[in-house]
Order: structure tokens, then sequence, then C-alpha cells
């Protein structure tokens, strides 16, 4: 652990904001991926640029605890609640407001979820919809390894949750796509897409939906009753996939021109999904 009084000091000695209260901070400087390494300290959010050693940016107000970095984005406790803030400029990009009590401690970031306590609850946030899809009634210092959540209680209690149980409501959700061109040739004509979800459980998956980003210029046309086309993304939406069970959605897609296009598309429910990033897929068509 590096203290960030050591990184003040050596990157950005003109910083008379410091606050200096011995090396009790219990936290470590977060190293970015834009050469430069982010700190909390007296309510401030820092970025330090690495190679010019000078402050690149500060936010002040209420920040505390250990930020964590995933992607080019920061997750950090302000005032109580959770800022998700871009690592290039610092601008706020959502946020997350606890129901009853305020967030303290380190925050852990998956590909799908943000974990993160309050006083006495751990709460599971969907990076997609930006909303808590489950809690437990414990707190404290969190872990995550091979899809067992710890949570270290300030009682002395260990607390282990599998995020692929049933008990935390673990959906495994797995997309596949697949395209047909649908008229002979000498016309872009149109293109079959067909989108398989699979749940491979443990868990009944519910509220499913399925959104699919349509490149510009194509049309959509014969979806199902339960799916919708606007502002070029398809978006189905079913009640619910049991175990094992597999769902098929279809739609057909009418390019412009000719050329190579994405379609990217994920699948997601309420509840966790642990198998990672397999709720997304993405289909490349070559239109002749």
């Amino acid at each position: 652990m590096v203290p960030s009084k050591f990184i003040t000091s050596v990157l950005s000695p003109d910083d008379n904001n410091f606050s200096w209260n011995g090396y009790d901070m219990y936290q470590a400087v977060v190293l970015g991926n834009q050469q430069d390494a982010l700190a909390i300290n007296g309510g401030r959010l820092m970025s330090f640029d690495l190679t010019n050693r000078q402050i690149r940016w500060t936010m002040s107000n209420g920040f505390n605890d250990q930020p964590s970095l995933v992607n080019g984005v920061i997750y950090a406790v302000q005032n109580g609640v959770l800022s998700v803030r871009r690592e290039d400029t610092g601008a706020q990009l959502w946020m997350w407001v606890p129901p009853f009590d305020a967030l303290a401690g380190c925050i852990i970031v998956t590909v799908s979820h943000v974990f993160v306590s309050g006083a006495a609850t751990t709460y599971a946030i969907d990076l997609d919809t930006h909303a808590s899809v489950w809690t437990y009634p414990a707190a404290g210092p969190l872990a995550l390894s091979e899809g067992t959540l710890y949570i270290a209680g300030s009682s002395g209690t260990l607390t282990a949750i599998s995020l692929g149980s049933a008990a935390s409501g673990g959906a495994d959700l797995e997309l596949s796509m697949t395209g047909a061109h649908t008229v002979g040739s000498g016309s872009p004509g149109s293109y079959l897409v067909a989108a398989e979800i699979i749940n491979a459980g443990p868990s009944n998956a519910t509220n499913l939906v399925f959104s699919a980003l349509i490149p510009d210029g194509f049309g959509v046309e014969s979806t199902s009753a339960n799916c919708s086309f606007a502002g070029q993304i398809v978006t189905c939406g079913f009640s619910g996939l049991p175990v094992e069970k597999r769902y098929a959605e279809h739609f057909s897609v009418v390019p412009a021109k000719a050329g190579t296009y994405s379609i990217a598309a994920k699948v997601r429910a309420t509840q966790v999904n642990p198998g990672g990033a397999d709720n997304k897929a993405v289909l490349q068509l070559t239109v002749q």
C-alpha cells in the first residue's frame, strides 16, 4: 500500500489541501488506464497525472473510503451514495442512492453488477439498469473469489454468498445469434436474425429483456408481438425462462446498402448473472 500523502508529496508538492492524520487511511492508490493514479483524501476524489506529475482533476464534497476503477469508469462513495464517474474527466455518469442507509467501505465491480455495503445491508446493483437487484442483511468489507461474495461483519462474523446459488437468485443466461440472407442475389434484401437464450441455472430467470442495437440505416420488420423497435434498438420482453430451457427470438433487418455491419445484443433478468459476459453477443453481417 502506498500512502496518499506519499503520492501527493512526490507528484504534486503544491497540494496544500492535503489532510494528514497519520498512517490510518486504510486506502490504496488506484492505478488507472490513462497514466493516472486515483486517490481519495479530505473528502476529495483526485486524479494524478503520472507523466507530468501534477493533479489532473479534483472533485470535492464528501468522498470517502476506497474507490474502484473498471474499464475507464470510477465507482466511489460520495456522501453515502454510489457515485459513478468518468476516469478521464471525473464527470458523473450516474449515481445510486440506497433506500434506507448510507454506503461505506470498498466497492466490488464485476462485468454485470456493483456490490457495495451500507450500515447493515449489502446491495447488488445492475450495471445496465442502475437498480438494486437484491440485498443481503449483512454489511462490512467485501471480497469476491470464484463466484463467492464474502462480507466481513464488524461483529467478527464472515458471511459467504454464492452468487450462482438459488438463494441469491443466480440465473446464468447465455446468448447466441445467427443471421441468414432471405432473398436472392442482386439486392441487399433482408436478413433473418435468430437469437437463442439458454438459462444454465441454477435458478429460474424472471422478467427477461432482450435488446439488440441495429446499425444506422437498417430497417426492422417481422418482429414478434412481444418486441418493439425504436431508436435503432429492438427490445423483446418475456416473463421467465426455467433452468436448462431455451428461448428463441426472431426478427428481420433490412440494410440500405452493401457493407459489413455488427448487431450487438444482450439479455438480462431480475436475477444476478453469474456466468460473466456470456449474456452478450455480437452478430457480424456482410451485406453483398
